[in-house]
């Protein structure tokens, strides 16, 4: 609770690979709460209250719970002590288990519109208005993600997305085998936000595709690149490849080892090209 509290400290907009960072775990290790930590709620909240009526136990991103840890806890939230509550504070519902979201009343907290990002973070971190606008497009109302991308070098990901499909589209297999060497030296969040960048771009690749020019908000490189390579590849391929993508975050999620899934999603991704 100490380290949690200085972690607040810094800012209430913080993501949970802030938090990793903060408590020094590194490599490939995710956040995840287990079934000792259960455990331990469960003794929590047994105690007297001395100092309130209420006693409130606040479980944050409980999508983090595997079965083991859900299922310690099903029978205290199905039955709580008397005068005790438990707020789950969850980033994405659907990623919940199933047994732990029916025995919850859901309240929906409104994403932050692009206007209240923007705002923020030319107010509070001195970002500049372009890049500001770029931003929360990418956060999509997420005020965490979006000082998160504020901290990052302008346009990395970017930088590293089309290289990578520079090469998958040529492709150059032995240059590919070389960046599946290098993602797997990053940290797992990193690796993520990557594959979740990728999935943004595409996405407005098929917007584009479609005619919906004015639902794409990006700019300069990132912009230009999609007008260009929407040219290059069919739509079917497009759609193909975010599906791809999406079962690459999910296996990345249950630790497949991220250098063999890198270069199978790469050669994934070059065959449909040439489809």
């Amino acid at each position: 609770m100490p380290l949690w509290r200085d972690f607040l400290k810094q800012s209430p907009y913080k993501t949970l690979a802030d938090w990793l960072e903060f408590i020094g775990v590194e490599g490939n290790k995710q956040g995840n709460i287990s079934a000792e930590e259960a455990r331990k709620v469960i003794q929590k909240v047994s105690l007297m209250a001395y100092e309130a009526e209420y006693k409130i136990l606040i479980i944050w991103q409980p999508e983090q719970l595997n079965q083991s840890s859900a299922n310690a806890l099903l029978k205290i939230l199905e039955e709580p002590p008397s005068k005790t509550l438990f707020l789950l504070v969850c980033n994405n519902a659907n990623k919940l288990l199933a047994t732990i979201l029916s025995r919850t009343q859901r309240i929906a907290i409104p994403s932050f519109s692009d206007d209240d990002i923007v705002q923020y973070l030319v107010a509070k971190l001195a970002v500049d208005d372009r890049r500001a606008k770029q931003i929360a497009y990418l956060s999509e109302g997420n005020l965490s993600k979006a000082v998160e991308l504020s901290t990052a070098q302008e346009n990395d990901q970017h930088s590293w997305f089309a290289n990578w499909m520079r090469m998958a589209y040529k492709p150059d297999i032995s240059s590919l085998v070389k960046l599946a060497d290098t993602f797997d030296t990053f940290p797992k969040e990193q690796q993520k936000g990557l594959i979740e960048y990728s999935l943004s771009v595409f996405r407005d690749l098929l917007l584009w595709q479609n005619g919906a020019n004015s639902l794409v908000r990006l700019e300069g490189d990132e912009l230009t690149f999609v007008q260009n390579f929407s040219k290059a590849v069919k739509q079917e391929a497009i759609e193909a490849v975010v599906q791809e993508l999406n079962d690459a975050h999910y296996h990345l999620e249950r630790n497949a080892r991220a250098k063999i899934l890198h270069l199978d999603l790469s050669l994934t991704i070059a065959r449909l090209f040439k489809k």
